[in-house]
C-alpha cells in the first residue's frame, strides 16, 4: 500500500428522537461513495502449538516468510508458550517478549513492520504486526481473555483476543486452545460457545465489544478437533479421504460450533501428533488440530497450508493468506467533501483548519531529585473536523525533530481523527545534565520554585504551533551535592533549602580560587563533620554486611552505576537525605550502588588530579609519590573521604581471594567514579564518551590500585581522621 489512510470516527447513534437536519459528520458519511475506494489489504494469519520450546532455539522465517508478497498485517497465534505449574496457577499474562522479537526478526527484513498489540494468557499468546505506514489508521485497539481450564478458572485452555478499528471496520482475532483428547468433542464445542459469549473487549472501562460485534472475525489456534476413526491405515493412505470425518467439520454441519464461519479447503496432512520430523505418534490418531477460520463476506483466502519441515514440537505450524476488501478514505477527496459540506451549511472557512486542544498547557514534572525518572501526561483532543497531525520539536534545536537527551516521549508524531482524544506521555530522567541546567536556573532566581527548563514545540501540520514549557522543582539530595555541602549542613539534606546549598557552594568557589592562587589546599571553615554522614552510613552498613559486600567485588564483569537498580538506589537515597532511623531500607547492592552514585554525581570529583600527574606516579611505581600527590592536589575533606574509603576497601580485601583479577576489578569500580577527565565539569564521563578513552581509565585503575593493595600508614590515618 502506498497511501497512509487515517480512520474516521465511528458515528454514534443520535440520542434525540427528532432531528431537523443532519449533523456535519452525518452528512459527510452520507457521501461516502464520493471519497472512498475499494482497497485490498493483505493478512498473513498463522497458528502453532510450540510445545514450550525456547524461542531462542527457533527459526520462524520458514513459517512466516512463506509468501513472496508483503502482507499488510501479520497475526500470529501461539499455544503452550509456557505451561509450567506456576504459570498456570497464577494465570500469567505478561507477554513473552522474546517470542515477539523472534516474530519481528523473521518478517522485518526492511524494517517495515512494528508491533501493534500483543496479549498473553498462560500458554496462549497472540501478536499483531502491522506495516508502519498503516499504524495511523488504527484506533480503539483492545484485548480480552477467557479461561476454560479446570473449573473455568485456569488458563491452560481458553481464548485470547485482539480487537481494533481499521478504516471504519472492526476486526477481531481470537487465538484459542480447546480441550484435548479424542473423547472431548462436546467439551470443545462448549469451549467455542463459552469464549464467544464471554469474551468482552473493554476500552477505558466504558466502551465494550463482543466477538460477534465485529465486521471481520478470524479464529485460529489449537482447536484440538480430532478425526473420528480409531486409527489411520499404515500404508499409502490419502489424508483427504478422512476430512469428512473431521470433528470440526461435523460440529459445523450439526450446528454445534463455528456456524456461519468459513474455512479453506484442507490440502495438507494432519498437523498432530508427531514424534519426529516426518513420523506420527501411533498412540494418537493423526488429526487437523491446528485451524484458521473466518467470518466475513469481504474476505478472500488465497493460501491455507502447514509447514511439515518445522519440527520443534509435536504440532506443525499452519498459515493462511487473506485479502480483505475495505472501503478506504482518500484524504484529498475527503477534505474536499468536508469543505463542500461546511460551506453548504454556512460554516466558516477556518473550520478546515486543524484544531487541537492540549491539557494541561505545560509539561510539569513536579518535585524531583537527581536520579529520579518521572512522567507527565498531556491529553490532546481534536476539536475540529479534519484529522490533526502533530510533530514535536525542541525549541533549542528547531532544525531537527529531536528532544533533549534527558527527555523521551511516547509519540514524536501522530495523527488524531476528528473528535478523538489522545494521551501523550513525556518521561524525564533527572541525570547530571538536567541537574546542571536546574541548578543554573536556581542561581539566577532563588525566589522561584517551579523552574522552566526548556520549551517543546508541538507543530500542528497546516495549523498553529503550540508551545509547551517544561517545569521541574528540584529538591536537594546527596546525589548532586558537593562533599562540602553534605558536611556543612546542620540538618538532613532533605530539609535544606536550595539557597542554603548555594551559599555553601559560593564559599567553595572562593576556596578553590585561593587554591589556584596560593597552591595550598585549605580546610573548610565551620565544618560539622569530618566526612559526610551519608558516606559514613553507607560504609558502616556495607562493613556490617561484609559477607555480601565482598561478593560485589567478585563479579566477573565490572559493575557500573548504570547496572544497579535505580529504584533500590533511590530508596536508599531518600533514607540518607532524611538521616533515616531504624533498619537500613535497601540491599547491599543498592547501598553500594548509592555510594558509587554519590561519588559519580558530585559536581566536583573526589580526586581532582590530572592525567599527567597520574602518569608520572604510576611510571615511578612508588607509593610515597602517590601519597604526596594526594596531599598536594586534594583538599583535606576529600582526602579524608578517600582515606576512609581506602581503609574500607582494604578491610574488604582481607576476606577475598588473594588474586590480581579481584584487585583490578575493585580498582576499576572506583576508578570510574573517583577520578574524572580534567576537561569534564559534569558527572562521570564513561569510556564510551567522545572525550574519554580506555587508556586513561587503565591509568586511573593502576593509580588507585596502589592505595587499595598497600597498607595505609597509621601516621597518615591518625593525622587525617583523628586529629582534633
Amino acid at each position: 500500500m502506498t497511501s497512509k489512510p487515517v480512520p474516521l470516527p465511528r458515528l454514534k447513534a443520535l440520542n434525540k428522537p427528532f432531528v431537523s437536519r443532519m449533523s456535519t459528520s452525518e452528512e459527510v458519511r452520507s457521501r461516502r461513495k464520493e471519497y472512498t475506494k475499494k482497497c485490498d489489504f493483505k493478512f498473513f494469519i498463522a497458528t502453532w502449538n510450540v510445545g514450550s520450546v525456547d524461542p531462542q532455539e527457533v527459526s520462524l522465517r520458514e513459517w512466516l516468510k512463506t509468501v513472496e508478497d508483503t502482507p499488510d498485517f501479520y497475526v500470529i497465534g501461539l499455544q503452550e508458550v509456557d505451561m509450567d505449574a506456576e504459570t498456570i496457577l497464577w494465570g500469567e499474562t505478561k507477554v513473552i517478549q522474546s517470542w515477539v522479537d523472534r516474530i519481528s526478526e523473521a518478517i522485518n527484513d526492511t524494517g517495515d513492520y512494528e508491533e501493534l498489540q500483543s496479549v498473553r494468557f498462560v500458554g496462549m499468546q497472540l501478536t499483531v504486526m502491522i506495516k508502519k505506514m498503516l499504524k495511523g489508521a488504527i484506533s480503539e485497539c483492545m484485548t480480552a481473555m477467557v479461561a476454560r481450564g479446570a473449573l473455568n478458572v485456569y488458563g491452560n485452555k481458553g481464548g485470547i483476543g485482539i480487537s481494533f478499528c481499521f478504516n471504519e471496520n472492526l476486526f477481531c482475532f481470537v487465538n484459542s486452545h480447546f480441550a484435548a483428547h479424542q473423547h472431548e468433542y462436546e467439551k470443545r464445542n462448549e469451549d467455542f460457545q463459552e469464549i464467544t459469549n464471554k469474551m468482552v473487549f473493554l476500552e477505558e472501562g466504558c466502551k465494550t465489544r463482543r466477538i460477534l460485534s465485529h465486521d471481520h472475525i478470524f479464529w485460529l489456534g489449537d482447536l484440538n478437533y480430532r478425526v473420528e476413526v480409531k486409527e489411520f491405515p499404515d500404508d499409502k493412505y490419502r489424508y483427504k479421504d478422512f476430512t469428512s470425518q473431521d470433528q470440526l467439520a461435523i460440529a459445523r454441519r450439526d450446528g454445534k460450533a463455528f456456524v456461519d464461519y468459513q474455512e479453506g479447503q484442507i490440502r495438507f496432512k494432519p498437523t498432530y501428533k508427531f514424534k519426529d520430523k516426518v513420523n506420527y505418534d501411533k498412540a494418537r490418531v493423526p488429526s487437523w488440530c491446528d485451524r484458521i477460520l473466518w467470518k466475513s463476506d469481504k474476505v478472500f483466502q488465497t493460501l491455507y497450508d502447514s509447514i511439515p519441515s518445522v519440527c520443534y514440537s509435536d504440532h506443525k505450524p499452519v498459515f493462511a493468506y487473506f485479502l480483505v476488501s475495505l472501503d478506504t478514505a482518500d484524504q484529498e477527496l475527503l477534505k474536499k467533501v468536508v469543505g463542500e459540506v461546511l460551506r453548504s451549511n454556512d460554516k466558516r472557512e477556518n473550520d478546515l483548519v486543524p484544531m487541537l486542544k492540549v491539557h494541561p498547557k505545560d509539561i510539569n514534572f513536579g518535585v524531583v531529585k537527581i536520579n529520579d525518572t518521572v512522567a507527565a501526561t498531556l491529553e490532546l483532543v481534536n476539536t475540529g473536523f479534519i484529522p490533526v497531525v502533530f510533530q514535536l520539536k525542541n525549541k533549542s534545536n528547531e532544525t531537527k525533530d529531536s528532544l533533549p537527551t534527558w527527555l523521551t516521549v511516547s509519540h514524536l508524531t501522530n495523527c488524531i481523527p476528528p473528535g478523538q482524544r489522545f494521551l501523550l506521555t513525556f518521561t524525564a530522567k533527572v541525570d547530571h545534565l538536567l541537574a546542571d541546567i536546574l541548578m543554573k536556573k536556581y542561581k539566577n532566581n532563588f525566589a522561584i520554585r517551579k523552574i522552566p527548563v526548556d520549551i517543546v514545540i508541538m507543530h500542528v501540520v497546516q495549523g498553529s504551533d503550540i508551545f509547551l514549557t517544561i517545569y521541574f522543582e528540584l529538591l536537594p539530595s546527596c546525589f548532586g551535592a558537593t562533599f562540602e555541602q553534605m558536611c556543612k549542613t546542620p540538618k538532613p539534606l532533605g530539609k535544606v533549602r536550595i539557597n542554603e546549598m548555594q551559599d555553601i557552594e559560593e564559599e567553595q568557589v572562593t576556596l578553590r580560587r585561593n587554591l589556584i592562587i596560593s597552591g595550598i589546599t585549605p580546610e573548610i571553615p565551620n565544618i560539622n563533620r569530618k566526612i559526610p554522614m551519608e558516606i559514613f552510613r553507607l560504609v558502616d552498613f556495607l562493613y556490617r554486611q561484609q559477607r555480601d559486600t565482598r561478593k560485589l567485588f567478585l563479579v566477573n564483569k565490572t559493575e557500573k552505576t548504570s547496572e544497579f537498580d535505580d529504584i533500590g538506589i533511590n530508596i536508599v537515597r531518600d533514607y540518607l537525605d532524611n538521616w533515616g532511623v531504624g533498619s537500613f531500607p535497601g540491599s547491599v547492592k543498592a547501598a553500594f550502588g548509592t555510594l558509587l552514585k554519590i561519588l559519580e554525581m558530585s559536581p566536583t570529583p573526589l580526586l581532582p588530579i590530572s592525567d599527567r600527574d597520574i602518569t608520572t606516579v604510576i611510571t615511578a611505581n612508588r607509593y610515597d609519590l602517590a601519597q604526596e600527590l594526594i596531599m598536594q592536589k586534594v583538599c583535606p575533606l576529600n582526602r579524608r573521604i578517600f582515606l576512609y574509603l581506602c581503609l574500607f576497601v582494604q578491610e574488604m580485601r582481607n576476606g577475598l581471594p588473594n588474586d590480581k583479577s579481584t584487585d583490578l576489578n575493585i580498582a576499576l569500580i572506583f576508578a570510574r567514579v573517583m577520578i574524572r577527565d580534567e576537561n569534564q565539569t559534569g558527572a562521570l564521563v564513561t569510556a564510551n564518551a567522545l572525550t574519554y578513552n580506555l587508556s586513561f581509565l587503565e591509568r586511573k585503575r593502576k593509580f588507585l590500585l596502589q592505595f587499595f593493595t598497600t597498607p595505609t600508614p597509621m601516621c597518615w590515618v591518625q593525622k587525617e581522621l583523628f586529629k582534633p
